[in-house]
Order: structure tokens, then C-alpha cells, then sequence
């Protein structure tokens, strides 16, 4: 029961937050007062109460803007992360026809090319040691490039904007401080006397570098049918003014190669340490497809094991981590079987929720056989609802597909 908010943010600035959650949940049970008005949550019923839809509020529980805002490059116009509720629901139809199924279906011969240079170059490699996080960085990042701004960084050829890919990081922890550091007002007073550090050089170079991107595919007038020219051409009433692309695309940069590249690093790991898994896995894929061009989309989402592998290692290390807060509404509500006043910031932490006994056998095991259909009985207690590593309600990740 914290009575301040130093605790807390000194677990931020450190960068062991979500440890420093999960250590309290375990000690404390699901819910836990992490600061004065802060509450952190650690079961599947917080994921419904705070970020689904009621009738009375149709997009979840409040953002805490003071935190989202930290992400953005402060020119006043909102990216779906902090736009009221009507400016979101038009944004985000603006972009979700790119993210449907048949959207990237279209898109699959762009993302096949770069997956075939992401092979090629770690054959060229064979023998060597390879980073495989930046492998991951480079391939995710010369697609959603693409996706974006109509060409690639070619990072998987001559990684020229390594530097940027690296900025990235400076970004998310600046983002992260600066959220913290405005629970602090006489902290943000004086922090504008202290010099720009190195963390905040790299957050300007990633905000500079996108819009210099941007502004480079703004400048050309094409129909190829990228993110910038469907924001444009979406259904009446529902497309995106320049600033508003301006704001989203730098969080959309992060969110559609970061996240990922998490994941898939924290598959290799656990496939590399489970050989049993790996084999099973291996037998389902060389069994489906011939040669490797026989390899796509829709038969990737046919195999079972596949899927439960991918899930497994999304419960395991969570590609977002860390909490997304919202603010309770007036004049309050009940989470979780309890009732909370207005004001009040609240969160599910998703690292502890899907590393919690009281939520999942065996949590910290990788067992990706509790996910198929024929699961032991010893997985019948899993609480799925607690998994949630896209959120739920209105303001879920786009790019879950």
C-alpha cells in the first residue's frame, strides 16, 4: 500500500517496473495500491471492467493523458492514442481497412520479399554470430517503412539508419520517464534548466527522422496503396489530416516493428531452450508445406501448434509489458468486484496478470500445449480471459491480424 509515488517511479527510471509489479502482485494479491491514487491489477475480470465497453462509455475507461502524451512529439494535435472518443473512432477506420485481412493479403508478395532478404542475409551469416534482435529490428522496420512511406530503409541490405533503429529505444524511455517524472510537477519545473541528455537526443533523432520520412512520401503524389495514400482516400468523413498522420506515425513505426520484434525474440529464446517443442513445431510446418515457397498466410494460420507456440511465448514476455492506464470516470466504478472513486488511475498489468498462478498452471513454464483444443487436464483451470496481449475494447491494437 503505497503512500507515495516515488516507489513507483523509481522502479521506472531503474527500467525494472514490471518486476517490481509482478514481486507486489505475488506478495499482495490481484489488485494493489502502487501509489496514492494508482492502482495495479492482476486479474482476467480488470481487463473487461477498465478497458471494455459499458453502456455509458463506449471506449473503456478514460486514457490518463498526462502519461499518453509523453509519447507524443507535443505539436497539439492528438494520434489515436490520446484523441477524445469521436476523433478516435474516425482515425482509426481511417486505418483499419490497411489492417484487414484482405489488406494485407494484398501486401503479402512486399512482406514475402523481405522476408526472403531476411533469410538470405542470415545464410550469408551462417557460422557467425548474429544478433538476432537487431535481424528481427531490421526486417520489421523495412516493412512497416514500406507499409508507410512507400519505400524501405533497405536495412536488411546496407543498414545505413541503424542509428535511427537504435533511437527508437530512446523514445520508449524517455516516453516512459517523462510519464513518471509528471506525477512530479516541481521535478518537470526544474527540468527544464537541465541540458538535453542522451536519452532525449535520441527521441528527437527517432521524431525527426520519421517526419523527415514522412514528409519525403507527402511530397509525392502516388496510388500505391500504402498507409499514407489510404489515410487519404478512406470513406468520406473519415480520413486524416497531415498533422494527424504526422502524430501517429511515429507510434506507429514503434508499434508495428518493436513489438514484434519482442516477440519473436522471446519465441527463438524459448524454442532454442524447449528442443521437444521445437521439434514438434518443425514436423508441423515441414509436414504442411513442400518447399519453403509453398509457405503463406492463410495455411500459416491453419497449423495448431504453430499458433499455440506464438501464444505461449506472448504470454510469457508480453510484447507491451508494461500497463496502459486509464483514469475512472465520475462518479466511479466497480473493478473487479470492488468499487473504486473517480480519479482514480487504474491498470492491468499484463506481465504479472499472464505470469500469476492464480490466472495459469505452471505460469512461468513454456508450455504451448495449454493452448490447443486437446489440452491435459492439468491447463483445464487457465484462465484465457487473462490473456490479453492486444487489450480488448474499442482502443485494442490494430495490427493484431
Amino acid at each position: 500500500m503505497a503512500a507515495s509515488q516515488i516507489p513507483i517511479a523509481y522502479a521506472v527510471i531503474l527500467g525494472n517496473s514490471t518486476a517490481w509489479l509482478k514481486a507486489l502482485h505475488d506478495r499482495y494479491g490481484s489488485v494493489v495500491r502502487v501509489g496514492p491514487n494508482e492502482l495495479s491489477y492482476a486479474d482476467a475480470q480488470s481487463w473487461r471492467d477498465i478497458y471494455g465497453s459499458h453502456p455509458t462509455r463506449r471506449a473503456g475507461m478514460p486514457r490518463d493523458l498526462a502519461g499518453f502524451a509523453s509519447m507524443e512529439e507535443g505539436t497539439g494535435v492528438s494520434s489515436l492514442v490520446t484523441a477524445s472518443e469521436a476523433d478516435h473512432m474516425r482515425m482509426r477506420s481511417a486505418y483499419t481497412h490497411f489492417f484487414s485481412n484482405q489488406a494485407l493479403a494484398s501486401q503479402e508478395p512486399l512482406i514475402t520479399s523481405y522476408v526472403d532478404k531476411f533469410i538470405a542475409r542470415l545464410y550469408g551469416a551462417a557460422g557467425q554470430q548474429v544478433n538476432m534482435v537487431d535481424m528481427f529490428s531490421f526486417l520489421f522496420f523495412d516493412i512497416i517503412a514500406d507499409f508507410h512511406f512507400g519505400e524501405s530503409l533497405r536495412l536488411l541490405e546496407e543498414p545505413t539508419h541503424v542509428p535511427w533503429v537504435k533511437s527508437q529505444f530512446g523514445y520508449i524511455r524517455s516516453s516512459q520517464m517523462l510519464a513518471t517524472l509528471m506525477d512530479f510537477p516541481w521535478v518537470m519545473m526544474f527540468s527544464r534548466l537541465i541540458p538535453s541528455g542522451y536519452i532525449k537526443k535520441q527521441r528527437d533523432a527517432y521524431f525527426r527522422f520519421t517526419n523527415e520520412r514522412l514528409e519525403q512520401r507527402l511530397a509525392v503524389e502516388s496510388d500505391r496503396p500504402d498507409i499514407v495514400h489510404l489515410a487519404f482516400h478512406a470513406p468520406e468523413k473519415r480520413t486524416l489530416t497531415k498533422g494527424e498522420l504526422r502524430a501517429n506515425t511515429p507510434l506507429f513505426m514503434f508499434a508495428g516493428s518493436d513489438t514484434t520484434t519482442t516477440l519473436l525474440s522471446g519465441l527463438l529464446v524459448l524454442l532454442g531452450q524447449h528442443s521437444a517443442v521445437m521439434k514438434r513445431l518443425t514436423q508441423e510446418i515441414r509436414s504442411a508445406f513442400r518447399t519453403s515457397s509453398d509457405i503463406n498466410m492463410k495455411k500459416l494460420r491453419e497449423l495448431e501448434y504453430l499458433d499455440a507456440c506464438i501464444k505461449e511465448a506472448h504470454r510469457i514476455y508480453p510484447a507491451v509489458p508494461i500497463p496502459m492506464p486509464r483514469v475512472v470516470p465520475r462518479p466511479g466504478a466497480e473493478i473487479s468486484g470492488r468499487w473504486v472513486p473517480a480519479g482514480t488511475r487504474v491498470y492491468s498489468s499484463p506481465f504479472s496478470t499472464q505470469r500469476s498462478t492464480a490466472n495459469f498452471y505452471d505460469p512461468h513454464a513454456f508450455r504451448p500445449e495449454r493452448w490447443l483444443m486437446d489440452a491435459d487436464v492439468c491447463f483445464s483451470s487457465d484462465n484465457k480471459a487473462a490473456f490479453q496481449p492486444f487489450s480488448l475494447g474499442p482502443r485494442s491494437c490494430l495490427g493484431q491480424e
